[in-house]
């Protein structure tokens, strides 16, 4: 019987001294194993801006008080254009029984760091004058000069905006010297600062009118220009957008240890943003960001 007992206790001590290895040797659910540092490029179709939008960022423009009668408009011209930088960590997760970490999904979560102009519209309009009449003392005949002036307004809202990001992340063998990835990410952003620009121009070119038919001439030429600039305050503007991530990503070494940590790679972000200045104006679009950055990854 004592003997029963004793092989039942050192098999109960064995199972337990086990199970406590087993525990010790459990990892962390999470891991940050990569580091991104990316810089961003993006652009958008134009769009739909209108005048009393920028009346309600600048009230006291001189030049917006101007007479717009007669001139076109256009936000052709005028896209949203933007410039950043995202640092970045990744984060992997450990399997089920918390022996190592799953190469899929990875997270990766930062910052959003970026500027660029989100609103833009003109005017244009062009004016004809009769600035003089040659007449020919032999045969009579007239040359009209006319003086064609161009006449413009350009304004631009433009931005600084801080914010956080977040993507999942597929990827094709991690460990293979090239691979490519895909998910699906998000940010949302807060501008710090914002201003409207705005610009008005006068142009002028003369032309000959040689009995009725037009003749570049250029009689004279002349261009001046007025800027205003204003900071957008009291405002909260802030921008929100959804992507889908898909690069290319390339380890630099191949043998040495440093440089087989190292990686650079090549991303598109297909977007719906959405920004809005409370208040004064919100829009929906579709964008295309661009990103080209360094990845340190120690695992």
């Amino acid at each position: 019987m004592k003997k029963i007992l004793s092989i039942l206790l050192c098999a109960v001590v064995t199972n337990a001294m086990a199970q406590n290895y087993k525990s010790e040797k459990r990892i962390k659910k999470l891991k940050v194993t990569d580091v991104f540092l990316q810089q961003l490029f993006g652009s958008a179709p134009s769009t739909q801006a209108t005048l009393a939008n920028f009346i309600s960022m600048a009230p006291n423009s001189s030049i917006l008080k101007s007479d717009f009668a007669g001139f076109s408009s256009n936000t052709g011209y005028y896209g949203t254009n933007l410039t950043g930088f995202n640092p970045s960590i990744g984060i992997q997760f450990a399997n089920k029984n918390q022996t190592d970490y799953r190469a899929n999904p990875l997270l990766r979560l930062g910052l959003n760091l970026s500027s660029g102009n989100a609103l833009g519209l003109g005017y244009s309009k062009q004016e004809k004058y009769r600035i003089d009449t040659l007449t020919s003392s032999q045969t009579g005949g007239q040359i009209f000069i006319d003086s064609n002036v161009y006449k413009g307004y350009s304004m631009s809202y433009t931005y600084k905006t801080v914010g956080a990001d977040v993507a999942l992340l597929f990827r094709t063998n991690p460990k293979a010297r090239w691979s490519i990835y895909g998910g699906v990410g998000a940010n949302v952003g807060f501008a710090l600062n914002s201003q409207i620009n705005i610009n008005k121009y006068v142009g002028n070119a003369g032309y000959s009118n040689a009995l009725g038919n037009y003749v570049n001439y250029n009689f004279s030429s002349g261009y001046e220009s007025v800027y205003e600039t204003y900071e957008v305050k009291n405002n909260t503007a802030h921008s929100a957008s959804v992507y889908l991530p898909f690069g290319i990503d390339f380890r630099i070494g191949n043998r040495r240890e440093f440089f087989k940590r190292i990686h650079l790679f090549v991303e598109t972000r297909p977007s719906l943003s959405y920004l809005s200045i409370k208040n004064i104006y919100s829009n929906t679009d579709i964008t295309n960001v661009a990103a080209t950055g360094l990845r340190v990854n120690w695992r």
